[in-house]
């Protein structure tokens, strides 16, 4: 089989030879080529093709050092969506590859991802519905034949008898995320008894309504709980399914978004040993009590666990936690909290490194001194009012900082900071990078001087670079697409600090928006 090989570049001006140029250097210059592929189906839907992937591809002919960094990137995750310019983008390569061409072989020895997005059903358009299953047909016996596959997302969906049936045939899938999906009407018990093969190490499973539960969910009575270590539900209506077993599972993560009733979760933690990271939210206030009712020695590995604070009650207790996140009812503010919570929190068996609070909380006791081992704090300011001596909502989030960090004594091993100051008066403060790095070095860093992680929304993170001394902004992948969009149009409303979001923009300069 051909394969990709490549040596150090070399460097001429006629017949003399010049000095190597590090690969690192090139490195640094490629990374601005990485394709940007978004994890949200909407963002997906408005950057539906780049040129900078053709352009990549092309400039993979002729350039073999390019070629060796560029092809992993731009093969790692394949991307199948219907009604936009990409649905046929991949048949050529996935016709090659069904033909044995080595090429295309070798090329599907990158793909680790894949995702099928937006093949719902086509009504009565009997053309529409062939062409359909005739693409996804092809799609999926592809996936045979790429043996670093691990991971498969299904994303608006109609699943059908022969997805099920071609999903046995993936050879080493151990992720599957189901995300609002419908199973067909023709699906039967014996397409569902399909998924038992699957040796899945990691399941998520999201729907939006109660009728597309009552329908996909017939799939969880399948799920191999043997194999299973994380479990991803929208529902516990989900876990009613689930057929468990006399014997330990090997769970070691369970994160679950709406809990109507408390017994369903109970009856799973019951055979869950191993769990390491619990995530318990509820869907409104209105919610009846959330309160689990645990055997002592159930859970004995929790360290993380994400959960409203009646749940917590019953929850952190003689186990090794060293982690808690204050999880609130949907649109609902933080419950006033106090000396009660400290206490229970160092009921841990473990000791505290992680808290995700309200700022209330962090006000009303002096944490840091009940918690000298914190070393990541997140603090959710968007839903507080403040003292009544100050207009916290229009406050300038200089004065905002200024207080936090004066009103209580700071923690002394604090190495990650975020403050959730989401608020619509604040948007352009989310894209002034270098008022950022004056907030940072100025009014944090004199009170934290062991930071190196802060971030003030989900656009930019910062980070220190001790081999460069100094604070570097970053934006996550999954925020790229929407950075470019917000600055795209009105960039001079932005300033920028280090090319960071200059950078972003060029990621996405190929993008074709609609």
């Amino acid at each position: 089989m051909v394969k990709l090989e490549w040596s150090s570049p070399v460097r001429k001006a006629g017949d003399r030879l010049l000095p190597l140029i590090p690969n690192e250097i090139y490195l640094e210059i490629l990374i601005y080529f990485k394709p940007v592929v978004s994890e949200s189906w909407s963002l997906d839907a408005l950057a539906p093709e780049s040129s900078r992937h053709t352009d990549s591809r092309n400039l993979a002919l002729v350039c073999r050092f390019f070629s060796s960094i560029m092809i992993p990137w731009l093969y790692e995750h394949l991307v199948f969506t219907r009604g936009t310019r990409r649905e046929h983008s991949y048949l050529p390569l996935c016709r090659n590859i069904l033909g044995g061409n080595e090429t295309a072989m070798l090329l599907a020895e990158h793909v680790k991802k894949c995702s099928i997005r937006s093949w719902g059903s086509d009504g009565d358009d009997s053309t529409a519905k062939w062409a359909a299953k005739e693409m996804i047909s092809i799609y999926f016996d592809a996936m045979k034949n790429m043996k670093s596959l691990r991971a498969l997302t299904l994303l608006n969906c109609a699943i059908t008898p022969s997805m099920l049936k071609k999903l046995k045939d993936i050879p080493n899938l151990t992720n599957l995320t189901i995300d609002t999906c419908k199973l067909a009407n023709n699906v039967q018990e014996k397409h569902l008894r399909n998924i038992r093969t699957l040796k899945l190490k990691s399941f998520s499973f999201h729907s939006l309504t109660l009728n597309d539960i009552a329908g996909v969910g017939q799939i969880f009575p399948h799920i191999d709980l043997d194999s299973l270590l994380e479990l991803e539900a929208t529902h516990t209506l989900f876990f009613d399914e689930i057929q468990l077993p006399s014997h330990p599972i090997p769970l070691e993560s369970l994160d679950v978004d709406m809990i109507t009733n408390p017994l369903h979760v109970e009856t799973l933690l019951r055979h869950t040993p191993f769990l390491k990271k619990l995530r318990l939210c509820i869907p409104s206030k209105s919610t009846p009590n959330t309160k689990l009712k645990l055997l002592p020695d159930a859970l004995p590995l929790l360290e993380e666990i994400s959960a409203p604070l009646d749940a917590l009650q019953n929850i952190i207790p003689g186990r090794p936690i060293s982690s808690i996140t204050i999880n609130n009812p949907l649109g609902r503010y933080y419950p006033t909290m106090g000396t009660a919570e400290v206490e229970l929190f160092k009921q841990s068996a473990g000791v505290i490194s992680y808290l995700k609070i309200s700022l209330q909380f962090y006000l009303a006791l002096p944490l840091a001194d009940h918690f000298p081992n914190v070393q990541v704090l997140f603090v959710q300011i968007w839903n507080y009012d403040g003292p009544t001596n100050i207009p916290w909502p229009e406050t300038p989030v200089v004065d905002m900082l200024n207080y936090f960090v004066n009103s209580r004594p700071c923690f002394p091993h604090l190495r990650s900071l975020e403050l959730e100051i989401n608020r619509a008066t604040m948007f352009y403060e989310f894209f002034d990078l270098k008022t950022q790095h004056e907030w940072i070095t100025e009014i944090l860093l004199p009170k934290f001087p062991l930071l190196h992680r802060v971030q003030f929304s989900a656009y930019f993170f910062w980070t220190y670079s001790p081999s460069e001394n100094k604070w570097v902004p970053s934006t996550p992948d999954a925020s790229v697409i929407a950075v470019a969009l917000h600055a795209l149009p009105t960039a001079s409303g932005f300033v920028d600090y280090d090319g960071c979001i200059e950078a972003a923009v060029r990621k996405c300069e190929g993008i074709r928006f609609l």
